[in-house]
C-alpha cells in the first residue's frame, strides 16, 4: 500500500475500520454474551484483519525496530515520559476536584474484578488494536507530517471520552490529549508503529498494576 489520500481521507479510513471492529464485536457478543470474552475475541480478529491489510508495513517496522529504537534515543523516551507525566498530574488534579472520566471509572471497575483475560486485553491487546486502528493508517497520509500527528492524536483522545455522562467530564480531553501525543510521538518521530505500541503497552501495564495494587 502506497501513500494515498490526505490526512482527512486517512481519518475516514481509520474511522471505517473502527466501525467494522464494532460490528465484529456485536456479532461475537451475540454468541458469547460475555463482554470481556467478546472484546478479546473481536479485537484479536480485527488485529488479524489489519495485519493482512498492512502486513508489508508491519514486517518492515519489525525489521527496523532495533535501529529505530537505538537511533532515536533519548527523544523516544524523554518526550513521551514528559507528556504522559503531565497527563497523570492533570488526571490527579481533576480527580481531586471531583471530576472523573466515565471511561476510566468503568475500566477500573472491570479491572478490580479482574481475571487474566481482562488484564491481558487491557495491557496488551487493546494497545496493539488502538495503534493499528488510530495511528497505522496515517502512515499512508500525503499531508504534512505535523498535521497528521495532530489529527491522529486528537482522534485517539476523542474516542476515549465518547462515553462521558456530563459536560464537565469533557475536560478529560486534556489528559487524554497529553497521553495521545505522548504515545503517538514515537510514531511521529520514527514512523514505526511498534515504537508507539511499546509505549502504549508500558503505559497500560503500569496503569493496570496501580489499579490492582
Amino acid at each position: 500500500m502506497t501513500k494515498n489520500g490526505n490526512v482527512f481521507i486517512r481519518f475516514l479510513y481509520s474511522f471505517s475500520i473502527y466501525i467494522v471492529a464494532s460490528f465484529i464485536y456485536l456479532a461475537v457478543n451475540s454468541y458469547f454474551k460475555d463482554t470481556v470474552i467478546s472484546y478479546t475475541i473481536s479485537t484479536a480478529i480485527t488485529i488479524l484483519i489489519l495485519y493482512s491489510m498492512f502486513r508489508n508495513k508491519i514486517k518492515k517496522d519489525i525489521i527496523n525496530f532495533k535501529d529505530d529504537f537505538k537511533n532515536n534515543l533519548p527523544h523516544i523516551i524523554v518526550v513521551p515520559a514528559i507528556l504522559i507525566g503531565l497527563e497523570i498530574i492533570v488526571s490527579l488534579i481533576l480527580s481531586k476536584l471531583g471530576i472523573y472520566s466515565s471511561n476510566q471509572l468503568a475500566g477500573e471497575d472491570i479491572l478490580k474484578n479482574s481475571n487474566f483475560l481482562i488484564i491481558f486485553y487491557t495491557a496488551i491487546l487493546a494497545p496493539v488494536f488502538e495503534e493499528m486502528v488510530f495511528r497505522l493508517p496515517y502512515h499512508y497520509s500525503t499531508s504534512n507530517k505535523v498535521l497528521t500527528y495532530i489529527v491522529y492524536s486528537v482522534v485517539f483522545a476523542l474516542t476515549h471520552i465518547m462515553t462521558v455522562d456530563n459536560l464537565l467530564s469533557l475536560i478529560y480531553i486534556i489528559p487524554y490529549l497529553l497521553l495521545s501525543f505522548g504515545i503517538g510521538y514515537n510514531f511521529y518521530k520514527t514512523d514505526n508503529i511498534f515504537m508507539s505500541t511499546l509505549v502504549h503497552i508500558i503505559n497500560n501495564s503500569i496503569a493496570v498494576m496501580l489499579i490492582l495494587l
